[in-house]
């Protein structure tokens, strides 16, 4: 190459370097330019009392919905939407349900032609609610529930949820984290009792568990779980090109219970 150099004019030389220079200044890793800041929310959710498995983004630059970005899970591309299931501009899709249970998907972001990121997810695996306490089916004094389950593979925490029946899915209800990714919860008589009142409120109840990890967009995540989850985990991408949060959440069979004044 020193020779090559050797043998040209001065003003080519000063050509190739300018271009050179030109050329590595708008140059990374991933080729996408240092001065834009993309952001990423979002969540696989496997519920086993729906038809599917739901998996929505959100992507941003600079702060806002970038509508002409590509974003692939699992090998396939999620249409953007306006409107999803109750969602404003995700990238989304409607899965065979099961089909990410357990397994790793890779999650890809592109600008153009240009890599954003690429990242690994090894969603949560199925699950079954084993037992309640009580075993009837009516809930009476002291109005506390407690469920055990079997485990999930890749679960970095649970979650019990309770909601009446007719309100699952509407962003209502009591929801509560496991402590120390324990197999076995307890719900609290808050759960069944009126605000404030100390007295019960009556009706049938759907008794919900979640396995999660990574952390899910809690405002993606709560037009589509059965009740809404009980705060945002910290965020856990973080790259040169991207920031944001992603995680996936399973969601058990659920049990029931009828809560009831007997007289």
């Amino acid at each position: 190459m020193l020779s090559i150099f050797r043998q040209t004019n001065a003003l080519l030389l000063v050509t190739l370097v300018a271009v050179l220079a030109v050329a590595g200044c708008n140059s990374n890793g991933t080729g996408v330019s240092p001065t834009r800041d993309y952001g990423l929310a979002g969540v696989v959710i496997e519920d086993a009392n729906g038809d599917s498995a739901v998996v929505a983004v959100n992507l941003t630059v600079d702060g806002e919905t970038f509508v002409h970005g590509t974003v692939k899970f699992s090998g396939e591309t999620l249409p953007f939407d306006t409107v999803f299931d109750g969602l404003d501009s995700v990238y989304a899709s409607r899965s065979l349900k099961g089909e990410f249970a357990g397994l790793s998907s890779a999650l890809v972001e592109r600008d153009g032609n240009r890599l954003i990121d690429s990242m690994t997810v090894v969603a949560v695996d199925s699950f079954a609610i084993s037992s309640r306490t009580p075993a009837q089916d009516t809930l009476t004094p002291p109005w506390t529930v407690s469920l055990e389950w079997s485990g999930s593979a890749n679960a970095e925490t649970y979650v019990l949820a309770s909601v009446k029946a007719a309100e699952a899915y509407t962003g209502t209800g009591y929801c509560e984290y496991v402590l120390n990714l324990a197999n076995a919860g307890t719900f609290p008589p808050d759960a069944f009792l009126l605000p404030g009142a100390g007295e019960p409120d009556t009706g049938l109840y759907y008794l919900y568990v979640y396995a999660i990890n990574g952390s899910p967009d809690s405002v993606l995540s709560h037009e589509l779980l059965p009740v809404p989850l009980p705060s945002q985990e910290d965020p856990n991408v973080s790259d040169r090109n991207i920031t944001g949060r992603f995680g996936t959440v399973m969601v058990a069979l659920r049990d029931s219970i009828r809560v009831a004044v007997i007289q």
